[in-house]
């Protein structure tokens, strides 16, 4: 369970581990890898029920001395039952904080980052962080895209945004695929042409030409939102239309690389 390979000193007077076992750094025994946040939760959960196993067979140890009417043996021989079933609550609540610190690692912008292992989890969701003043004004290859995507654009009930933009990527050399919007930002995540940045939702807006918004699915969306920046505040996809800003669900930015 904890960072160290186990309880230390479980016969010390507190009953306390001499390590918090919360993975920092560079910690071998929890990175995300390559499948993001079920990674994570998985190995948590594995984590979790060594803890309580170790929980468990002392706890059987105390009520087995407690029948051999011996309070004063077993586990913790300087502690009479009482104190020793304390010890218990103390390892178990040490327990819950280290949950509680590593789900408020586990935020969605955080659980996405998570290609970058625990590092990238451990850096809270400052990691990537972009201001409006650094966006500039794009890549060519990123007005390129733009420009491209605008010239297909057409006039109707929308609903097509995932065909389209995937079809002006596809121009410019990049595959994606999936029958929803929202599956394209995993996908993005991983092409050379973008990097995914943080951008505040008041600075949608002032995204380059090119730049990429991927909206999650959520209630009322199916299927979440994709487009293209035009650089002025627009944006492109089967429709031209203002920049979204306020979809509902937590969205992702990819920004041209080239």
């Amino acid at each position: 369970m904890f960072a160290s390979g186990g309880f230390n000193n479980l016969n010390m007077m507190a009953g306390m581990p001499t390590t918090t076992g919360i993975p920092t750094g560079n910690s071998p025994g929890f990175m995300a890898g390559p499948n993001g946040l079920n990674d994570v939760m998985k190995q948590l959960d594995q984590m979790f029920s060594k803890q309580m196993k170790s929980m468990n067979d002392l706890l059987k140890k105390m009520l087995g001395s407690s029948k051999n009417g011996n309070a004063a043996s077993g586990m913790f021989p300087c502690m009479d039952l009482s104190a020793q079933m304390e010890s218990v609550m103390k390892m178990g609540g040490l327990t819950n904080q280290m949950i509680a610190k590593v789900a408020s690692m586990v935020t969605p912008e955080a659980s996405l980052a998570a290609l970058g292992g625990f590092n990238a989890l451990s850096q809270g969701s400052s990691a990537g962080t972009v201001s409006a003043a650094s966006l500039g004004n794009g890549t060519a290859w990123g007005r390129s895209l733009a420009s491209d995507a605008l010239n297909h654009s057409v006039k109707g009930p929308g609903g097509w945004c995932y065909k389209y933009v995937a079809q002006a990527l596809a121009r410019h050399g990049v595959s994606v695929h999936g029958g929803s919007a929202y599956m394209a930002a995993d996908q993005l995540a991983t092409k050379k042409e973008f990097r995914e940045v943080k951008v505040s939702q008041a600075d949608l807006k002032k995204l380059p030409a090119g730049a990429i918004v991927v909206w999650n699915r959520g209630n009322g969306h199916q299927h979440g939102h994709i487009s293209i920046s035009l650089g002025d505040g627009r944006e492109v996809s089967d429709l031209v239309r203002n920049q979204t800003t306020n979809y509902g669900t937590s969205y992702r930015v990819f920004l041209p690389n080239k």
